[in-house]
């Protein structure tokens, strides 16, 4: 008998060989085939396996005796049970191979444990293949390298690339090729649409085919289609379509919400209330970025949704508080349309209301004009002041405002005045500048004179009523210089004269003016 006595030989032995390309034919070629059952190509895989692993592990390991391969059929052996009886030691392996770029799959199933039986007769094998003595006095691995060469090399890659548990190409492996329940959901694979997933089978009613459920945010059908928005539930959801097909734009600038629930639609109804009870529908698209505010009428729910339609898709959702003032908040985006919806407490809460409501812009209300976004910011969002709460232009209520222009030199601020009226005469000028406006009324035809002098560049310039056309400008002019124009009025006619400073003078800034009418 020869004397070249090593567990490196089994990897060149062709009962190896062939299970190692067993294991790789079927692992690669015929899982998921169809060309024979799923079942049976399981089993090749753990036959074909007790055959690979123990050797592989032998000879990787450079064991020198019967001992050391009685040790390596056994550190396979519970390895595999673990494997098939413990779906925690199968996660931790999945994440092992995931976390260094390998995909494994294993599927449980005890009857997988009946290939055990082929140990012994895979460890008489690799005693008669490998001709080891009972025990061996050798320095570790010194056999191994004195038995290893290129084809060791080759033949041991292959076989640890062997032994990792494949799956189909697209990185799930088909529920034909479970054997039982591999999600544990209660359903065997053959009758599980997906025994993959455990939220997904016949008991819970959701699969392929069996049609959408209108009630639980899921597509249950998978037609990218949800509960409402899916045609099959038109006659289900016939209530809350209507009611969203109902609902009315909202306008925030007005400042307040006016409305009844006493003929509203009974579809609806929030997480914090509003079931068998009346609702008003309103939709809101914000052009920019920024917050909306609504305040809940006495016995009623205010609650925003995503998609009118789903209840699922609700965001905030507030219930009024006799004993405090209590809002509804949300931050929202520009183009994103959402769902308003004041809605009764209850069937006898029913009334008419009248709510505030605003949308307050980001930045909006701080004191910092931003032409991009804002007409204009007086540092509150308070309406009636000039300046919405959303920081648009209240111009009616800025021109009833103004004050009459005196005939007689004065000193005045910026303070108190606006930064929305832009003059046409170039200049300095512009949306954040400040300016103080003022009113007069020619009681006959003659000319109006104005010049304005401060420590900063001014401009002046005069509209045809308030708003109006400008009729007469002097552009800005050097910190310091004389501003001034000249304005021919016809009696009875009306105009506004501006002081404007530019976007960097301050609104305590006192500025000269000196005003005179020569009739004709």
């Amino acid at each position: 008998m020869s004397s070249d006595r090593s567990s490196m030989q089994l990897l060149r032995h062709p009962v190896w060989i062939a299970s190692l390309g067993l294991l790789v034919v079927n692992d690669h070629v015929l899982k998921g085939s169809g060309i024979i059952p799923g079942t049976l190509t399981g089993k090749l895989s753990d036959v074909a396996g007790m055959f690979v692993a123990p050797a592989l592990l032998a000879a990787l390991c450079s064991v020198k005796s019967r001992r050391g391969l009685a040790a390596a059929h056994l550190a396979v052996g519970v390895v595999f049970a673990t494997l098939e009886m413990s779906a925690h030691a199968t996660a931790i392996a999945a994440d092992v191979y995931r976390a260094v770029g390998l995909h494994w799959a294993s599927t449980s199933d005890w009857t997988d444990l009946l290939t055990l039986l082929l140990l012994p007769i895979s460890y008489r094998w690799s005693v008669w293949a490998s001709r080891l003595r009972p025990s061996a006095r050798t320095i570790a691995g010194a056999g191994f390298r004195r038995h290893l060469d290129a084809r060791h090399v080759v033949l041991a890659g292959m076989g640890v690339a062997a032994c990792i548990a494949t799956s189909d190409d697209d990185g799930t492996i088909s529920p034909q090729d479970c054997d039982f329940d591999c999600d544990m959901d209660g359903v065997d694979a053959p009758e599980d649409c997906n025994d993959f997933d455990p939220a997904i089978s016949p008991d819970a009613g959701n699969c392929p085919g069996t049609g959408e459920h209108c009630d639980n945010g899921v597509d249950d059908d998978f037609d990218g289609l949800v509960d409402c928005g899916d045609p099959q539930c038109n006659t289900a959801c016939i209530g809350t379509l209507d009611a969203c097909s109902l609902a009315t734009p909202l306008d925030p600038t007005s400042g307040m919400l006016e409305g009844s629930t006493l003929l509203g639609t009974w579809a609806l109804e929030g997480a914090c209330g509003g079931a068998d009870a009346p609702e008003n529908v309103y939709r809101f698209t914000p052009t920019r970025w920024g917050t909306l505010i609504v305040e809940p009428p006495p016995s009623h729910v205010a609650y925003v949704r995503r998609d009118c339609t789903s209840a699922h898709e609700e965001l905030p959702c507030v219930a009024s508080d006799p004993e405090a003032e209590t809002s509804l908040s949300i931050e929202v985006t520009p183009d994103e349309t959402l769902t308003l919806v004041i809605d009764a407490a209850d069937a006898l809460s029913a009334a008419d209301y009248a709510i505030p409501v605003r949308f307050v812009p980001y930045g909006c209300g701080d004191g910092t004009f931003d032409a991009s976004i804002e007409e204009c910011d007086d540092g509150n969002i308070e309406s009636g002041d000039g300046c919405s709460p959303d920081c648009l232009v209240e111009q009616e209520v800025a021109c009833a405002s103004l004050p009459s222009l005196e005939l007689a030199e004065a000193e005045h601020t910026f303070e108190g005045g606006t930064t929305f009226h832009t003059s046409n005469c170039g200049g300095a000028s512009g949306p954040a500048a400040p300016e103080r406006g003022f009113r007069f009324v020619a009681e006959m035809g003659g000319v109006l004179t104005v010049a304005a002098s401060s420590t900063a560049s001014l401009g002046v310039f005069a509209e045809l009523d308030c708003p109006g056309a400008t009729i007469a400008c002097s552009a800005h002019g050097r910190a310091g210089a004389v501003s001034d124009l000249s304005v021919p009025l016809t009696a009875g006619q009306s105009v506004v004269v501006y002081v404007e400073g530019t976007a960097d003078t301050p609104l305590e800034t006192i500025f000269t003016m000196n005003a005179s009418f020569e009739p004709n």
